[in-house]
């Protein structure tokens, strides 16, 4: 929210101004933006003001004339360069401009001209959550908090940051402080609700999800993740009911359409780009313990030593591509026996935990078949584990593939089983493929089967889900 200064002209000041301003400022309090406008120009077309510069800017802003706003708030500051209110709003009008380092630095001169500026530090960890600069962004909450203490949205926000950080029990107690002091705040609700969901405890994030819908009905995002948690108990009619309800509020959540396409038996062509992003980016951080040490998740490894029965001597590779990457899993297992290796992936925050492994040579943030389409490289090797069930369709990627592949490239992927024809999305969000369906389709783009054999993919709770692992060599 936007700060305003609304003094009276200093001592000394005709009687008459100090009623236009006083009107000004009762016009502008009301939402009677306009005229508040009109009055604050009567007085500045008599005698220039800080202040009553400054609350023009504001009123500007609020119109959504942000250049004008901008101008009048940086003249406002020639006439008192320690005006930290000035400095304040300059920041929010040129943080709505997309200007987010000119807005940072306005928001630091207004904390070194005011170091209690709980607002300043607020915004300022907004604008640092943003960038990723998840560390600066809590410190920047918790001065907020150091001088507000009931600062709803900074105990919010940090909860948020700690979230993103893996610090799942430090967030809890962030929005367990909030629904304390607010319980109507439906946002610290929901963001409980994916904490406790990040943590295992799906029935506490479905109480969290219902809390938050219970004071705001029309929480689109709660609905959408209140629909997860349903459908992760089998409460499928529930979970059906709640994605409907997502998508009246929000057309636009292609990933509440894509699950309810899956609970209601509609095979798509792939998932939504969307759907992929948001389930990575929240995954992250539990990712490489949740998939191997809770799903059994082994298919990188066992791609690896069906190369070393395949090829005598064993496998090595000019220029590998890890599709679908994640967290770097595969590359762990292949980069012994790569030149260079390459991974990419949709999900940025899982880019940023496969840096981490320290593997890749290089790693892209991108849809895999855009890449492929996009880049000029050709590859010997493209490894895609847990990639094509979140595809239904495959031609594309096969297509893409052949486009990228240098003479007897390889291509080494995962697939779950289908017993019957085609590929259908199943009620969990993923798809499966026949045997027939992906061999006939690799080999419309010049791939032939070296070696394959059936797998157990993951687990679902205690069932094994079956899958197929394949080798393909590019025979054009």
């Amino acid at each position: 929210m936007a700060s305003k200064t609304h003094k009276k002209p200093s001592k000394g000041r005709r009687g008459d101004m100090r009623a236009i301003l006083g009107t000004a400022v009762r016009h502008h309090k009301a939402g009677r933006l306009r005229e508040a406008e009109r009055g604050y120009r009567q007085i500045l077309a008599l005698m220039p003001d800080a202040d009553v510069l400054c609350n023009l800017g504001v009123v500007l802003k609020e119109q959504g004339r942000l250049a004008e706003a901008a101008a009048s708030l940086q003249s406002s500051i020639v006439l008192n360069p320690g005006h930290a209110v000035a400095h304040y709003n300059l920041g929010n009008v040129l943080k709505d401009r997309g200007m987010t380092d000119e807005a940072m630095a306005s928001y630091r001169r207004a904390i070194a001209i005011n170091p209690g500026y709980a607002s300043a530090y607020f915004n300022l960890g907004n604008l640092l959550r943003d960038r990723g600069m998840t560390d600066d962004a809590a410190a920047s909450y918790k001065q907020t908090i150091a001088i507000n203490p009931t600062h709803a949205g900074a105990h919010n926000n940090l909860g948020k940051v700690l979230k993103d950080l893996g610090r799942f029990d430090e967030a809890i107690e962030c929005f367990r402080h909030v629904t304390t002091i607010h319980p109507d705040y439906a946002d610290a609700h929901y963001n409980m609700g994916v904490v406790l969901k990040s943590r295992g405890d799906v029935k506490g994030a479905t109480e969290s999800y219902r809390r938050a819908i219970s004071v705001d009905s029309n929480h689109a995002l709660a609905h959408y993740n209140l629909g997860n948690a349903l459908k992760d108990q089998g409460m499928i009619e529930e979970a059906v009911a709640s994605y409907r309800r997502a998508i009246e509020l929000d057309g636009d959540n292609l990933s509440a359409k894509h699950l309810l396409a899956a609970l209601t038996g509609h095979t798509t062509q792939a998932a939504p780009r969307q759907y992929i992003v948001d389930m990575y980016d929240v995954y992250s951080k539990t990712f490489d313990n949740h998939l191997v040490d809770k799903l059994g998740y082994k298919i990188p490894g066992v791609l690896r030593g069906m190369f070393s029965e395949l090829l005598e001597g064993g496998p090595h590779f000019r220029n590998v591509v890890d599709l679908g990457c994640g967290t770097g899993l595969s590359g762990a297992e292949f980069r012994s026996v790569s030149d260079r290796l390459s991974g990419v992936d949709l999900s940025s925050r899982m880019i940023e935990e496969a840096k981490g492994r320290n593997v890749y040579d290089v790693l892209h943030v991108a849809d895999i078949v855009e890449f492929l389409d996009e880049t000029a490289e050709q590859y010997d090797l493209f490894v895609a584990t847990d990639v094509c069930i979140y595809i239904g369709d495959m031609e594309p990627f096969f297509a893409s593939v052949d486009r990228r592949s240098a003479k007897g490239a390889r291509l080494a992927f995962s697939t779950e089983t289908l017993d019957g024809d085609g590929y259908v999305l199943r009620p969990t969000g993923r798809y499966a493929h026949s045997r027939d369906y992906i061999l006939s389709s690799a080999g419309r783009y010049n791939f032939v089967e070296e070696m394959s054999r059936p797998e157990i993919i993951r687990k679902e709770g205690d069932e094994e889900i079956p899958g197929d692992v394949f080798i393909m060599q590019h025979v054009s």
